[in-house]
């Protein structure tokens, strides 16, 4: 096999001829398909400067010890204009969105074939115009994921909610959970892999990493970006909005990164972040970074204020764009009341199901390994189902306007159920959705009246009723309201 060949070679004894040699022969021996009239041919095409390129960089990652995949030659051939020149490297990104994994004995032979023939038809010099890419050079696949319908390979996401609900330590525990081959909220085990972050708003070391590692964290897998370095060499802040293409470059030369988390991501918009056009020119080399290294990219930013009671999707902060462009949005909630839990939920999602969540803590945490330092850790709860609406809804304080619906919606349900006799939780429903209330504010008027929930004999359904009326010494009998919302 090519590469085991290439493996057993020692780069500072063997020119590069002659390495082209052997892939050469290689090729024209046990390469199916190949005519010998054409061998001549396909030696000098094959075996031009930009081929030897693809050889150097597949050899030096062999050399090196790092996984040898189509993404990072890709990656080191990004300057490469006589590969450019016969649209190579065109076709070698093409075929990296559907080839991300390790060049294997199995499908080697057969890939290095197929990229021959697909350069010989694409041979033509380029010049302006549009590019198009032949449906037949493309593998049709599916979804791949980090963590199974919540963070996707190679797609571009949001986490977005009001400060203080922890979004910031969320990130980090997924990043824990996948520098450590830990466990998601819902018990999957993470991939193990290497995660990056960038953030405008936090020291790392003494609010990243604190936190990182009180969540179970590596460190061995955690990348933070740092700096940049100008053209004299002098360091330079990470720019958000100017640096995404070095970043890939820096990105490349880790051969695992499943994560890259942007805290907060409207750092990448240097422009009007309410106007859609200069969000999606900004947010673009995001995606673009999430498709070429096949990683999950997170970005972290706010609900607009006095937004709550309406569609999460709705309250993320800026243009929709930023929503639009995200292919998953998550959203978090903070308890209005002592004793509840914060959410986590799945506002949008184009590539799997949308609604349903997590409740969760944050606490703090012992830093492992180091004596009296604490960080902000996460404490999963249990899985959430319904709508993000209505998930954030039931726990989120509500503005004047949501006030007044459940004021609204207080007075409709004391006269429905005024007679004291009790009606089906469904029946209620439907008859409050019928008169326009929403779930949230029917939630937020059964609280507020203290009404009851009860079984209808016992295999019947749930119903409601208002409460009993206690005489005075009836305190301490342990008679309360139900609280669930059967």
């Amino acid at each position: 096999m090519i590469l085991n060949d290439m493996a057993a070679l020692q780069p500072q004894k063997l020119a590069l001829t002659e390495l082209e040699e052997r892939i050469a022969g290689w090729l024209l021996r046990d390469c199916p398909g190949v005519p010998e009239a054409v061998a001549a041919e396909l030696r000098g095409e094959v075996f031009s400067l930009p081929y030897s390129r693809i050889l150097r960089a597949i050899f030096n990652a062999r050399a090196e010890g790092r996984a040898v995949t189509v993404r990072a030659v890709a990656a080191e051939l990004q300057q490469c204009e006589a590969l450019q020149a016969i649209g190579g490297l065109d076709y070698l990104q093409a075929i990296a969105f559907a080839a991300p994994t390790l060049i294997s004995e199995d499908d080697g032979r057969k890939q290095a074939t197929e990229t021959l023939r697909a350069w010989k038809r694409m041979k033509s010099p380029r010049g302006p115009g549009v590019e198009l890419l032949r449906a037949d050079l493309i593998n049709p696949g599916q979804v791949e994921w980090v963590w199974k319908e919540w963070l996707a390979k190679g797609k571009f996401h949001l986490i977005s909610g009001a400060p203080g609900t922890g979004k910031t330590t969320l990130a980090l525990s997924f990043a824990a959970a996948i520098t450590s081959g830990g466990r998601f909220p819902d018990g999957a085990l993470a991939e193990r892999g290497s995660t990056l972050m960038w953030s405008g708003e936090d020291g790392v070391e003494d609010s990243l990493l604190p936190r990182f590692l009180a969540c179970g964290g590596d460190r061995t897998g955690m990348h933070f970006v740092h700096a940049t370095r100008g053209p004299d060499g002098a360091v330079l802040p990470f720019d958000l909005a100017c640096d995404m293409e070095a970043l890939a470059t820096a990105a490349s030369r880790i051969d695992d990164v499943r994560l890259l988390i942007l805290d907060p991501v409207v750092s990448a918009v240097q422009g009007d972040g309410n106007k859609n056009s200069e969000v999606r020119r900004a947010l673009q080399p995001l995606v673009d970074f999430a498709g070429t290294s096949g990683a999950a990219v997170l970005g972290v930013t706010h609900f607009t204020k006095g937004t709550a009671g309406r569609d999460p999707l709705e309250r993320v902060n800026g243009s929709i764009a930023f929503g639009a462009l995200a292919r998953m949005v998550l959203a978090t909630a903070r308890p209005e009341h002592e004793g509840e839990r914060r959410r986590l939920v799945r506002a949008k999602s184009n590539i799997g199901p949308s609604g349903g969540g997590f409740a969760y803590d944050l606490e703090q945490a012992r830093v492992p390994g180091h004596p009296g330092l604490f960080g902000q850790s996460v404490v999963w709860g249990e899985a959430l189902e319904g709508s993000a609406r209505e998930l954030i809804g039931e726990v989120e304080t509500p503005t004047a306007e949501d006030g007044s619906a459940t004021d609204r919606a207080t007075e409709w349900l004391a006269s429905f159920l005024g007679n004291g006799e009790g009606a089906a939780a469904s029946a209620i429903k439907e008859a409050a959705s019928a008169m326009g209330h929403s779930v949230a504010s029917l939630r937020r008027a059964k609280a507020a009246l203290r009404v009851e929930s009860y079984k209808q004999g016992l295999y019947g359904g749930w119903a409601w009723r208002m409460p009993k009326m206690l005489s005075p010494n009836a305190e301490g009998t342990g008679q309360k309201a139900v609280g669930a919302f059967e």
